[in-house]
């Protein structure tokens, strides 16, 4: 057997061999290189503590122009979980936050609050709370720490308390830091994350949670911003819990060992809430992740957590802030509501009564507080309180004189939606009062002036709402679907004995339009007034008004009619040109914008309508006029009509605007943009 080899094969193999090394080498140099690339830009880029001359300098980004009055470099959170001794969890959330001061309209950015729920000492705690201004002077950063009389801690309500701070030393150019630590034994209650900012950029907006797999929660994430990274992953602790006992002595401790789900969110380059006309709500809609508790495991099985409104209802109306005084005797209050009694025994004039007695005699000095500050009875004496307090104080006067009254929880419409299906108290924030007479179901608000007799704000009509009584909890809708707002205006022009035209308009407003014009009644006398309402008009120069009246101005319970006489000069030209649609034409399109990302809310269904009419001066013709025309919306949802008869000696114009429904999809919205060109 003969082996045969050619000269050189054998360098030649060996310098192959040594090529491959090589490129083996430089591509595993490039992968690792590759790698810490990519972990480097998923770590923060700020180094929270540390801010040196370099920081000053923001990245050059498409979200930063010259109205930019700040921008939010970094807002990191995360929760955690720890075991503590009352035989469960604590729950450990942390917040750092770095922003850089552009201009001065954002100075507010270095005030914040933190609300605590608070029933009882120790159930929400902030361990920590620190923060520092840093500006830089000469090249050099001086540092000016947060100190403790820049602190300041408030009650909100019996059951709240709110803890609030400002920066030191901040100044255009200034970057601010702040974090805080919030340990809260109610661990049902994950902490929720905003992404996104309403009027500032956020460069890198985090938020991470490890949660034991002994509490299952579901995940709800709205916005339209994608994730730069949404990682989910496992892994493990340990937690220490103490099982208290009647005797010290007895207590217990458990060490376990457990799975635990983490979870890590982040949005890069987040621009500011861009805010779209007729949207109730931004915080509907931006960039933020909340969550439900959903199971919980004992050990041996999963448990369903329901915390049922029934449940919530008997804790709530048992609470000395909210039910608790609906079922005292308030003996002290029985003269009055005997005063304020109607003398024939109706209960609908002694509810109107009570109303009307509360409306004119309490000012409401916060609505967006659900709680009553002190007792019901110093609220009596002092005639100003928060909405929650005065409703109730409401509630609690019709209940003294024999009336059906409920408390009502519901959530304004800037304050966002609440969910149906779950009770959570933290998203109602408004109090009304049900109450039913006769048979006939009223909704009340004695917080607000110039509202009569069963008329609520239109804020109030967001969705669900929740009725709390002695024994159930029932549900109901408030929606803007349900809210129309009827317009009613009549022109008549017509010739007198001596050519001149003579006109006459009538208008019947709306409970909406009713109310805003009362509001603006803050003239000393009505005269003067009606003159100031009279310079609204807007009325061409060469159109005396006359005779301006305002009827059911101080009637709450009745819309408002106005109305106005007015001549025009005799015409001596040859062709007159004549607006039939006076002050009512639409001039502007609401939705101009050729996108949107966002649905259409409107606050109310408009029914507007409009009719003209005038005789023909003596000697004149019509020779152009507005042409007829009827648009529909899809489905009826709204409808334009513009109608026109014309005789010889007359002419006449019907302009209705109807809408029918109050929301829009963003799909939906080139066609309502359309339905106004």
């Amino acid at each position: 057997m003969m082996k045969l080899r050619r000269p050189g094969n054998s360098i030649n193999y060996l310098e192959g061999l040594n090529i491959t090394r090589q490129t083996t080498c430089l591509l595993f140099l490039l992968i690792m290189t590759c790698l810490k690339q990519l972990q480097a830009q998923d770590k923060c880029p700020v180094k929270f503590g540390m801010v040196t001359a370099a920081d000053f300098i923001l990245p050059k980004s498409g979200l930063i122009d010259s109205s930019t009055g700040a921008v939010v470099i970094a807002d990191v959170g995360s929760t955690s979980f720890k075991g503590n001794t009352l035989g469960g969890f604590t729950l450990v959330f942390k917040r750092q936050v770095r922003i850089k001061i552009l201009n001065k309209r954002s100075f507010d950015l270095a005030s914040d609050e933190i609300l605590l729920y608070n029933p009882y000492p120790g159930i929400e705690l902030i361990p920590t709370l620190e923060g520092a201004t840093y500006n830089l002077e000469n090249g050099r950063v001086i540092q000016t720490k947060l100190n403790s009389k820049d602190i300041f801690e408030e009650r909100a309500g019996l059951s709240y308390k709110k803890k609030k701070f400002t920066l030191p030393a901040v100044n255009e150019g200034s970057v601010i830091e702040y974090t805080y630590m919030i340990e809260s034994r109610m661990d049902f209650l994950l902490k929720e994350w905003t992404f996104q900012r309403e009027k500032y950029p956020c460069l890198w907006s985090e938020y991470s949670v490890a949660i034991p797999s002994v509490n299952v929660y579901m995940f709800n994430h709205k916005g339209v911003d994608p994730f730069f990274i949404d990682k989910a992953s496992e892994g493990m602790a340990d937690y220490l819990i103490d099982v208290p006992s009647g005797d010290a002595t007895l207590n217990k401790s458990y060490a376990v060992t457990t799975t635990t789900i983490n979870h890590r969110w982040v949005m890069k380059d987040v621009p500011p809430f861009s805010t779209e006309s007729y949207i109730s709500c931004p915080s509907n809609y931006v960039d933020r992740i909340s969550f439900q508790l959903s199971k919980t495991f004992d050990g041996e099985q999963y448990h369903d957590y329901s915390n049922s409104w029934s449940k919530v209802n008997q804790e709530l109306m048992s609470e000395d802030d909210f039910g608790g005084p609906l079922k005292d005797n308030n003996n002290w209050i029985k003269e009055d509501i005997a005063k304020l009694a109607a003398s024939n025994g109706d209960p609908l004039t002694t509810a109107k009564n009570i109303y009307y007695y509360i409306q004119h005699n309490f000012t409401c000095t916060n609505l967006y507080d659900k709680y009553i500050q002190t007792t019901l009875k110093d609220l009596y004496k002092r005639r100003s309180g928060g909405v929650g307090e005065i409703n109730l104080l409401l509630t609690m006067m019709l209940k003294q004189a024999g009336i059906s009254a409920d408390p009502v929880l519901l959530s304004t419409r800037d304050y966002g939606f609440n969910s149906p299906g779950y009770p959570f108290l933290q998203k109602l924030n408004y109090v009304i009062v049900k109450t039913i007479i006769s048979g006939r179901v009223y909704y009340l608000d004695a917080s607000r002036p110039l509202y009569g007799f069963g008329k609520l704000s239109p804020d109030c009509y967001n969705g669900h709402a929740r009725v709390f009584s002695l024994t159930f909890s029932t549900f109901f809708y408030l929606t803007a679907d349900s809210l129309k707002e009827p317009t009613v205006t009549v022109v008549y022009i017509n010739q007198d004995e001596n050519d001149e035209l003579k006109g006459k308009v009538n208008s019947k407003l709306g409970e909406i339009a009713s109310h805003y014009l009362r509001e603006r009644k803050d003239a000393p006398s009505r005269q003067a007034f009606i003159q100031q309402y009279q310079k609204s008009l807007g009325m061409r120069m060469d159109l005396e008004v006359v005779n301006l009246y305002i009827d059911s101005l101080d009637n709450v319970e009745a819309p408002v009619t106005t109305g106005y006489e007015f001549t025009i000069k005799k015409p001596s030209e040859e062709i007159l040109y004549f607006n039939p649609m006076m002050n009512e034409a639409i001039k502007v399109n609401p939705f101009e914008a050729a996108s949107r990302k966002f649905p259409i809310e409107l606050p109310f269904l408009e029914d507007n309508l409009y009719v003209f009419t005038m005789g023909i001066p003596d000697g004149y013709t019509i020779d152009d006029y507005p042409k007829p025309v009827i648009i529909n919306l899809s489905n009826g949802d709204a409808r334009y009509e513009f109608l026109v008869e014309k005789s010889d000696d007359e002419f006449k114009l019907k302009r209705r605007l109807t809408f029918n429904k109050a929301y829009f999809r963003p799909d939906e919205y080139e066609l309502l943009r359309n339905f106004y060109i």
